[in-house]
C-alpha cells in the first residue's frame, strides 16, 4: 500500500478524534448516572436492554458522522447528468438532509448535494446510489432484517421481532409495503433468469440406458431431482392455487435414520407462483437449468410427484434439459389410495384392514404396481360404493403404472418419495400465507412467495440476491397497494 498524503493522514486523525469525541460524550454521562441506587434496582435483562440502548444512540452518532464523511468524499468525484436529455444537473441544493433508521439506531441524519436537470426530467441525489441507499427511511441493512421479520412472521408480529431482537422501531405502516417491494424485485430477477434462459438452447448429452441396478448411474452423472406440488391461498377475494417446486442436486450420501447409502438431495432451490401451470413450468426449467452441469457432463432428472395431472402433463418441457428424465410417482401418495380402500372393505374389522394395508404397501415397494393390482383385484367388495372406489383405485394404478416400479427405483438409489415438496408447500407458503384471517393481492402474494422461496433457498442465494443492491430498484412505498386485501397479513 501506498503511503498517505500528510495532509490526508491529519484530516483523517481529526475525523476519527470527532467521531471519539460524539460518542464519549453520549455514553460517559449517561454511565455516570446509572452508576448508583438506579443500577442497584436492575438486574440482569434490564442491564442489557439499557446498553442496548445506550449503543444504538452512540451508534447512530457514528452512522451519522460516516455517512457525512462519504458523501463529502463522493460528491467530490460526481458529475451526473440527466438521463433522458443527457444534460449537465444543476445542484439544487449543496446539504439536503435525509433521516433513516438503521441497525445501529433510529435517528440517523446525513447531508448529500441534490441535483435537478434544468429541462425538469428529474431530481436526484446521486450519493444515495452510490451508498446503496434506496427509497424509504430505512438502511439497506435494517430493510433486510425488516425482510427476514415480514417474512417470517405476520407483520404485526414482525414490527415486535424487530423491537425485540434489535431495539429499532419499524412501523407496520412501514415493514409490510417494504417487504413487497423488496418481494417484486425478487420476482423480476425470477423472471429475468426465465427469460435469459428461454433464450438459449441447452443441449443434452444423449443417454441410451438406464443405469444398472445398484450403481444409481455413471460416476460422472449428476442427477437433479425436482418435484412440484400446488397449495391454495386466499386472493383477490377467493381461494386460487399457488404452485410451488424444488430443485435440488442429488448425492449419495448415508441416512441418518436408514444408514443406507442413496442418492439425497442436496441444496435445494424453491420456486412459488400463482401463474397457470405452463409458465410456472418455465420458472421450474430455468431453474433447473442453472442445478444442471454444463455439456458435455451428463446429467439426469428424476421428478417425484404426486398424481395432479397438471404436473405430469407437461413432464415433456423438462425432457431437453437433461440426457435422460425419470418420472416416479410418489409412493406414499399411492399408499394413501391403498388405505383408503382398505378402510372402505373392512370398516370394522381392524386387524383385516391393517394386515391387507400393509401387505400391500409392502408388495407395491418391494414388487411394484403388478402386486398392487393383484391384491385390488382379489379383493372381496361389496355394494356399489366399494366397487366404485376399488375400480377407481385399479384405474389410479394402471395409469401410473410406469411411474411405480418402486424395487427398480430403490435399487439404484433413487428418492420414491415426495417429502420434500411436501414440506415445502408448508414452510414456503402455508406458514405465512395462510394464516387466519389473512387475505392477499395478487401482487402482494406473489411478491410474499417469490421472497420466502428465495430465503428458503439458502444463505448463498439470500446473501448474492442483497450484494445486488434490490433496495435500488424497489418501488417507492405509496406506490405499493398491499393494504387492499393484506389486512389481516
Amino acid at each position: 500500500m501506498g503511503s498517505v498524503p500528510a495532509g490526508q493522514a491529519i484530516w483523517q486523525e481529526d475525523r476519527a478524534r470527532l467521531i471519539v469525541q460524539a460518542v464519549v460524550g453520549i455514553i460517559a454521562p449517561r454511565l455516570e448516572a446509572l452508576i448508583g441506587p438506579d443500577l442497584w434496582a436492575m438486574d440482569a435483562r434490564d442491564m442489557e436492554l439499557w446498553v442496548r440502548d445506550l449503543l444504538r444512540q452512540a451508534g447512530a452518532a457514528i452512522a451519522t458522522e460516516l455517512l457525512r464523511v462519504a458523501a463529502e468524499h463522493h460528491m467530490s468525484l460526481v458529475r451526473p447528468t440527466c438521463a433522458t436529455c443527457e444534460h449537465p444537473l444543476h445542484l439544487a441544493e449543496r446539504a439536503a438532509p435525509r433521516t433513516l433508521v438503521g441497525l445501529t439506531g433510529d435517528t440517523i441524519t446525513y447531508e448529500r448535494a441534490v441535483f435537478r436537470c434544468p429541462h425538469g426530467h428529474e431530481r436526484i441525489a446521486p450519493v444515495d446510489a452510490i451508498l446503496g441507499i434506496g427509497p424509504g427511511h430505512l438502511l439497506p441493512a435494517l430493510l433486510e432484517a425488516a425482510c427476514v421479520a415480514g417474512i417470517t412472521d405476520p407483520f404485526r408480529d414482525g414490527v415486535r421481532l424487530l423491537e425485540a431482537m434489535l431495539g429499532a422501531k419499524v412501523p407496520r405502516s412501514t415493514l409490510a409495503p417494504s417487504v413487497e417491494a423488496i418481494g417484486h424485485v425478487a420476482e423480476a430477477e425470477v423472471l429475468a433468469t426465465v427469460a435469459n434462459e428461454a433464450a438459449h438452447e441447452h443441449p443434452p448429452t444423449p443417454s441410451d440406458a438406464l443405469p444398472p441396478p445398484g450403481d444409481g448411474g455413471a460416476s460422472d452423472t449428476t442427477f437433479v431431482l425436482v418435484e412440484m406440488d400446488g397449495a391454495r391461498i386466499h386472493v383477490d377475494g377467493a381461494w386460487r392455487e399457488d404452485k410451488l417446486g424444488m430443485i435440488a442436486p442429488l448425492r449419495w450420501a448415508r441416512g441418518k435414520e436408514d444408514d443406507t447409502v442413496k442418492l439425497r438431495p442436496d441444496t435445494q432451490t424453491y420456486v412459488a407462483s400463482l401463474e397457470e401451470a405452463d409458465p410456472f413450468y418455465e420458472r421450474v426449467k430455468a431453474m433447473t437449468c442453472l442445478s444442471l452441469p454444463p455439456p458435455p457432463a451428463q446429467a439426469e432428472v428424476i421428478t417425484v410427484n404426486d398424481g395432479a395431472p397438471w404436473i405430469w402433463n407437461r413432464v415433456d418441457l423438462l425432457r431437453p434439459l437433461a440426457s435422460a428424465v425419470h418420472e416416479v410417482a410418489d409412493f406414499w401418495h399411492a399408499c394413501e389410495h391403498l388405505e383408503k380402500v382398505a378402510e372402505m372393505v373392512y370398516p370394522s374389522n381392524d386387524a383385516r384392514r391393517r394386515e391387507w394395508f400393509a401387505a400391500a404397501r409392502h408388495g407395491l415397494r418391494t414388487r411394484g404396481p403388478d402386486d398392487a393390482l393383484e391384491r385390488l383385484r382379489a379383493l372381496p367388495v361389496r355394494g356399489k360404493k366399494q366397487r366404485h372406489l376399488r375400480d377407481t383405485t385399479i384405474q389410479y394404478f394402471v395409469d401410473r403404472a410406469d411411474r411405480m416400479h418402486y424395487p427398480e427405483y430403490e435399487a439404484r438409489g433413487w428418492p420414491i418419495g415426495s417429502g420434500v415438496i411436501e414440506s415445502t408447500c408448508e414452510h414456503v407458503a402455508g406458514t405465512r400465507l395462510k394464516n387466519p384471517g389473512m387475505r392477499w393481492s395478487y401482487g402482494g402474494a406473489q411478491a410474499m412467495l417469490s421472497l420466502r422461496a428465495l430465503y428458503r433457498s439458502g444463505q448463498d442465494p439470500w446473501a448474492a440476491f442483497w450484494q445486488g443492491k434490490p433496495q435500488l430498484r424497489k418501488p417507492r412505498l405509496r406506490d405499493v397497494t398491499y393494504r387492499k386485501y393484506a389486512k389481516a397479513a
